[in-house]
């Protein structure tokens, strides 16, 4: 479409409709060190594994708590 969520809006997006049809999951927000400054990114997880990205974001990304 013509407008391109973001990460965060879309997990935000996602995480609401499964709450709303009574699927458990849980947004996650990680950072990573990029150049001189941080890189974040969301996601959305389901028995403790992401839904909208590759295991791989587990590896890329410390979870902030």
């Amino acid at each position: 479409g013509p407008y391109k969520a973001r990460c965060l809006e879309r997990s935000l997006a996602l995480w609401w409709f499964l709450k709303r049809h009574g699927i458990e999951s849980r947004i996650r927000i990680g950072a990573r060190k990029a150049g001189e400054g941080l890189d974040a990114h969301a996601w959305v997880e389901m028995a403790d594994q992401p839904l909208t990205d590759s295991p791989d974001v587990l590896r890329n990304y410390a979870v902030l708590h």
